[in-house]
């Protein structure tokens, strides 16, 4: 049994690895869908359920089945900042307008989250930051490292408590919870508003998808306006009832509970079910 843990801990590690290059947009001519075929406030719950699935969570396969991936994402702010999840402009971006349409998201997130616990501040040194935002790929890989690929637009890095435990080797962290995001980076290559707005979701835990009509798609030139559909995987994401069944801290032994098995999931998706019903009467 323990060694079975151990190797589900480590293929997490390495697919946790290779979801960091997942979070990244490819290059495509700017012509967007913005205000076509958007979806109408009165659709199908079972749509909103499948989006936010989609963009909220993930199915991970192992030998003995398929299971799906707790949904990750900010709680109490991260370590490097207050309670609040503190946002840091490098001085590489430099775009008043950018800087300023982004800073007016914040506000439209915080009014969908709804939880007083998530709030943005921006701050002015890097260290206070637990969001770092950068312009260019050649100025974040001077500032962090790391192989950055050029071929994209943007990139966005998420790091949880495991994995802020294993860099900095803090011992403070009791039970690190992989389902936690802590720390996020995000680098662009153009100052186009919906691209960033893109990374930003990347790092409040984000993923991507193929729907035409939705921010998170994966090619920029499919990226459109936030819609109703999202908003409602936003505010499901960081709903605080939701969130207390989905945090996660590996075990030492035996199945880790940071998946869910099937069962699991599906107990998770009428609770989901529930709240759109109770909180928006669908």
């Amino acid at each position: 049994m323990k060694d079975y843990s151990k190797t589900f801990l480590k293929l997490s590690i390495i697919y946790l690895s290779i979801m960091f290059f997942l979070l990244s947009c490819e290059q495509e001519p700017y012509l967007r869908v913005d205000e076509i075929d958007s979806i109408e406030t009165e659709s199908n719950i079972e749509e909103y359920i499948e989006h936010y699935f989609d963009i909220a969570s993930d199915s991970y396969t192992q030998p003995d089945g398929n299971y799906f991936l707790k949904p990750h994402r900010w709680k109490y702010g991260g370590f490097n900042g207050t309670e609040k999840i503190d946002v840091f402009f490098h001085e590489s971006f430099d775009n008043i307008n950018a800087k300023n349409n982004l800073i007016s998201f914040f506000s439209v997130l915080d009014n969908i989250i709804e939880d007083e616990l998530i709030k943005f501040n921006v701050v002015d040194n890097i260290n206070d930051a637990d969001i770092v935002i950068v312009f260019g790929h050649n100025n974040f890989q001077s500032i962090f490292g790391g192989d950055v690929n050029d071929n994209w637009l943007g990139q966005a890095v998420t790091i949880n408590e495991q994995e802020y435990e294993q860099e900095y080797n803090d011992d403070n962290i009791v039970n690190p919870d992989i389902c936690s995001i802590v720390e996020g980076r995000i680098w662009v290559d153009t100052y186009d508003e919906l691209l960033i707005k893109h990374e930003f979701l990347h790092v409040l835990g984000f993923i991507h998808t193929n729907k035409n009509n939705s921010i998170m798609n994966h090619n920029t030139s499919l990226m459109s306006n936030l819609k109703d559909i999202d908003e409602k995987a936003i505010y499901l994401k960081y709903n605080n009832d939701l969130v207390q069944e989905v945090i996660a801290v590996p075990g030492a032994t035996g199945f880790p509970n940071w998946l869910f098995t099937n069962e699991e999931y599906e107990i998770h998706l009428d609770n989901v079910r529930l709240t759109l019903e109770n909180r928006f009467n669908l």
